[in-house]
């Protein structure tokens, strides 16, 4: 471990040396007093104080050219970049030329750090697409739970190359900032002809215990006791329409294609996490970046009154527990805005004398070790260790905040009879409910079968005759654990086999043919470990896998999107079948006895699972909590298999082409970038990708009193709407 950690700290210390950043002084501005100072050694502060903090940092010239560059070059392996300059209905939204918006902030000087920072972020962001992200780690954090590791070990020989835990945790800001009022949309009456929001009935316990040590002080900035305005309706939220600020935030949060989908992230909500219940505080009440202002202005209406009241309802921002410690803005940046050994890409082959340290140091729990983990998306996805390169992932990186934040207690389901992490398996009388929070997170790939196995056969067997499956904020997983749920439902057909997913094709670049070219030519020493290895995929009718000595991106197939010359790689087919465990000969239930719901927020494998059921076997799924009158997408970010600039970069420099005028650079800053390497082919249209299909669901149905926020009443009222004779 050692020996690696040298070789990747002088890595970045050239880079730094290079781009003149190693002397604190040319970086942070000089002032008669340092606002990183005053908040220092804090667990709650004040916004103001954290943004004065943040705009500390001088702008840099070469940083700006430097983060452009990667991202830029970067953005030649994502596979929607001009999709996503004029997208088709319904995702008005999308339309950005982001290559021409990062030329553009080639061009500009800011006036701080965090400014260069926030209009990056923001470009990458009006993508809507929860696989291309660009965060800086300077305002941005990863954490890893230390019951939650996953590890890139890097050894010669794969096989022996594996995952340790699989479950974890991250907070998504240096802080994160809070109000005291996460917000529910609800039925009012008349159907669902009339909706409101309103204070979740819950906010005051989830608050009380979350922020314990601080809410006393918290209610004596406010000048109130919080316990008041629990349940109350919302009039105003700084004197417009409450649905006026649900528009605002929809307008920029990004992730999601669908503008329902971003307006039911305003909204609490629920998640299925490995280990507990969880609750989303929804994008009003957390936020990963602090507001212009110190407090946002209500007008309500208390439980059990008439009166309209006007208060002003303070924001606080509390350190994340991944917040490297600091004691000033040097110590700070130190600290927390350089390049560290996880941010950019290693020659997975360079010695596997290093990897057996760090594998066997991560194993020990060893915290140094730590820091050679794949830097993997802050939210819904795995580390991809190589291994894993076989086993493809898509999942969903959300740069809205998330704090691990527990679901009230009296709001939980009961026991479930069976289900291990974020799989948990229920019944209430003949139907079964199956809550899957994400297709990787709580086991390890070979066990989600075996989880998926035995749980939905277990349902069966006590008797269930209709399913619920509940994928509310599911962010997606491994790719062959979605195809093999579609598979273990639905039966075998032609639907399900050979392929029970979708058919894909990833971009064509030189780069990236070059790069195929080295591995064909025996250019590296071991086969099946890189993402461009033609062994991995097959051809598009799934009959068989490439040959070892084959350039699959050749030659390209050309096409025009939003007319603009594009390349991409020819129709791939499976990958997953057969499947490590057994599936029925005949369908588990009847495709009517099967019912999916969320709240819009399913992404990536779980987009393939949904949309695959949807649309291949006319599975009904349900949005709940959306606003009236708005078509509500079901899933989105459905991409066909996403990534990072720090695995693209170990391609890159695994096949010795780091010098290739192509490649990306280094980042110099703490930085992390996500990607979609490979998009789908649709269904309602097989010529184009079913990213950029629509995904309208089925029903629509509201949340009231009765249901938010607590899943086992809204699977019986599910009950109820679709099976009423049950």
């Amino acid at each position: 471990m050692a020996g690696f950690a040298l070789l990747r700290s002088l890595v970045t210390a050239l880079a730094l040396a290079r781009y003149s950043l190693a002397d604190q002084d040319s970086v942070l501005v000089e002032r008669q007093s340092d606002p990183c100072a005053a908040i220092a050694n804090q667990t709650y502060v004040v916004p103001s104080k954290l943004t004065a903090c943040l705009n500390s940092f001088a702008f840099n010239a070469t940083l700006r050219d430097n983060i452009v560059d990667v991202v830029s070059k970067t953005l030649n392996f994502h596979a929607s970049t001009n999709y996503q300059i004029w997208a088709p209905p319904p995702f008005f939204d999308v339309h950005v030329d982001v290559q021409s918006e990062l030329k553009r902030i080639k061009r500009t000087s800011y006036s701080s750090d965090f400014e260069l920072h926030k209009d990056v972020s923001a470009q990458v962001k009006r993508l809507f697409d929860g696989h291309c992200t660009y965060i800086s780690m300077s305002f941005i954090t990863i954490t890893f739970s230390s019951n939650s590791l996953q590890t890139i070990a890097v050894r010669v020989n794969i096989a022996e190359v594996y995952t340790l835990l699989t479950d974890w945790t991250v907070d998504d800001s240096l802080f994160v900032t809070y109000l005291p009022f996460p917000l529910v949309n609800l039925d009012s009456g008349w159907q669902n002809w009339v909706q409101d929001i309103y204070i979740a009935p819950e906010a005051y316990n989830v608050v009380s215990k979350e922020f314990a040590p601080f809410v006393a002080e918290w209610q004596k900035i406010a000048g109130y006791n919080f316990t008041k305005y629990a349940g109350a309706k919302v009039i105003a939220i700084d004197d417009f329409d409450p649905w006026y600020a649900v528009d605002q935030s929809a307008s920029v949060i990004g992730a999601w294609q669908g503008r329902s989908q971003r307006q039911n992230s305003f909204f609490s909500s629920y998640i299925r996490a490995a280990t507990e219940w969880s609750y989303r505080m929804g994008d009003f009440a957390a936020r990963s970046l602090p507001p212009a202002k110190d407090y946002v202005k209500m007008t309500v209406i208390p439980v059990n009154s008439t009166r309209w009241e006007t208060i002003k309802v303070p924001f606080i921002s509390r350190i994340a527990t991944g917040t490297v410690p600091f004691t000033n803005a040097a110590d700070l940046w130190k600290g927390n805005c350089l390049a560290k050994s996880t941010t950019n890409g290693v020659d997975y082959f360079a010695t596997a004398k290093t990897a057996d340290k760090m594998l066997k140091g991560a194993e020990e729990g060893d915290s140094k070790t730590a820091e050679l983990v794949d830097p993997s998306p802050p939210k819904f996805a795995e580390p991809i260790a190589p291994e894993d390169r076989r086993h493809p992932i898509s999942s969903l990186v959300d740069v809205t905040a998330l704090a691990d934040v527990a679901l009230p207690p009296e709001l939980n389901p009961p026991t479930p009879v069976s289900g291990s992490g974020t799989a948990q398996f229920y019944l209430q009388g003949k139907v079964g409910i199956f809550m899957l929070g994400s297709f990787s997170t709580g086991a390890g790939y070979a066990q989600w079968f075996q989880i998926i196995k035995d749980g939905l056969t277990s349902l069966k067997a006590q008797g269930a005759t209709h399913l619920i499956v509940d994928v509310t904020n599911n962010g997606g997983g491994y790719i062959c654990v979605a195809n093999y749920l579609h598979r273990f439902l639905a039966g075998p057909s032609p639907r399900t086999e050979p392929n029970a997913g979708f058919d894909t094709k990833a971009r064509y670049n030189a780069l990236a043919s070059n790069i195929t070219n080295v591995i064909t030519a025996g250019g590296v020493p071991e086969r099946a470990y890189l993402l461009y290895d033609p062994v991995n995929w097959r051809y598009a009718n799934s009959s068989a896998y490439f040959p070892e000595s084959y350039n699959w991106l050749e030659p390209p197939v050309k096409t025009v999107v939003n007319g603009r010359q594009d390349a991409f790689s020819q129709k791939l087919g499976d990958e997953c079948q057969p499947f490590p465990l057994d599936v029925p000969s005949e369908p588990l239930f009847p495709m009517e006895n099967i019912g999916i719901v969320n709240n819009g927020r399913c992404a990536s494998s779980c987009a393939i699972f949904t949309i695959t059921m949807a649309k291949k076997e006319k599975v009904r799924v349900a949005v709940v909590g959306g606003r009236q009158f708005t078509p509500q997408q079901y899933t989105g970010t459905v991409g066909g298999q996403s990534t990072s600039f720090t695995v693209i970069d170990s391609e890159i420099k695994s096949t010795h082409l780091k010098n290739n005028s192509l490649a990306p650079p280094d980042f110099i800053g703490n930085a992390y970038q996500g990607l979609t390497w490979r998009l789908g082919f649709g269904f309602d249209n097989p010529k184009e990708p079913e990213e950029w299909q629509n995904h309208q669901a089925d029903d629509t149905f509201p949340l009231t009193l009765e249901t938010v926020n607590r899943p086992e009443a809204l699977w019986k009222d599910l009950t109820k709407r679709w099976w009423p004779n049950l």
